[in-house]
């Protein structure tokens, strides 16, 4: 399983925006490490173009001190490989702050398997609800 792993720095009272590349069939798990002393002025999104997709509400984002924030997701990759933009927003006006972004993905090789479970669940499903008749 791919894991893409970066370390991000926003200079004071600013915006910067990180891009990444990256491959595999779905993204299932989004890891953010904030240091201590951000005190909860770092914003972290993640935008696919114009679209933010982690948080996916457009009016929120991740935020932390001296926290691991795992959100664990399910977004399947719409190309190979994806632009994923990582915004940073730094509201403290003193100093610098970063987060260490971990995004977790599936193979391209996991869509046969989970296509193959969902047959095999869906076939078992049918049996168990079939109308039954009674004599």
């Amino acid at each position: 399983m791919p894991t893409f792993c970066k370390y991000l720095t926003c200079p004071p009272s600013s915006e910067v925006e990180y891009e990444f590349e990256i491959e595999g069939y779905a993204v299932y798990l989004v890891s953010l490490r904030f240091p201590p002393g951000s005190h909860g002025l770092l914003e972290v999104k993640f935008l696919y173009g114009h679209l933010q997709v982690f948080p996916q509400r457009s009016d929120q984002s991740f935020q932390g001190d001296n926290e691991v924030i795992n959100s664990y997701e399910w977004w399947v990759l719409p190309e190979q490989p994806t632009r994923l933009k990582v915004k940073l927003i730094n509201n403290d006006s003193k100093y610098e702050h970063g987060v260490i972004v971990r995004i977790h993905t599936l193979p391209s090789e996991a869509r046969y398997i989970i296509r193959v479970f969902y047959a095999i669940s869906r076939t078992i499903l049918r049996f168990w609800y079939r109308p039954r008749v009674r004599r």
